[in-house]
């Protein structure tokens, strides 16, 4: 799959820390930061200030890659209202202070997209995980209806699904629009 990128060989380095090639991309060593899910994001679910701190962090940390949490691909399959989105150019551009901080770090960033299907309209998990309870959505909590390949729910208490995915599927996108892939590639350059 890849090899060791390597100009002089360091056997005093251990290889975690030399720089490492995939395809086109080269780390500046093998440490990497999983995507993890932390439903924090910034009104209209961009990404801000958390984020640019908590992910930032890693960078300044000497990390070779850093991926953003689960973003979701359209509103409908968020997993609960916190969640990235980057189904828009506002969500998309909302990336930009972040990439430009990784990139003069020399740390790469990925993206993990997502789509919370039957388990979308759902509790944070620092709140349970679980379905929204009546309490969640007196609290304010939005709840909307979660489409999934079957109308099955995810297990008793959760909402019922559209069994049929609207008619973006697919391009998970309004018809016009770039596919959210496409987004993150265009925010990062």
């Amino acid at each position: 799959m890849s090899a060791p990128v390597t100009d002089s060989n360091d056997s005093a380095r251990p290889m975690l820390f030399q720089p490492f090639k995939i395809r086109g991309l080269t780390l500046k060593n093998r440490l990497v930061v999983p995507p993890m899910v932390h439903y924090r994001a910034g009104p209209g679910n961009t990404c801000g200030t958390f984020h640019n701190v908590h992910l930032g962090r890693f960078a300044l940390g000497g990390f070779g890659l850093v991926f953003v949490e689960a973003t979701a691909v359209e509103e409908v399959g968020l997993i609960n209202e916190h969640d990235l989105g980057i189904w828009n150019d506002a969500q998309a551009q909302s990336f930009n202070p972040l990439i430009a901080f990784m990139k003069g770090e020399k740390t790469a960033i990925g993206i993990q997209l997502a789509h919370g299907g039957r388990k979308s309209s759902s509790q944070r998990a620092m709140d349970g995980m679980g379905p929204l309870t009546p309490q969640d959505i007196e609290a304010g909590a939005r709840m909307w209806q979660p489409v999934g390949p079957t109308s099955e729910p995810v297990a008793p208490g959760w909402l019922t699904p559209a069994s049929s995915l609207p008619k973006s599927a697919g391009r998970w996108c309004a018809p016009g629009q770039p596919p959210p892939e496409m987004r993150s590639l265009q925010a990062s350059t």
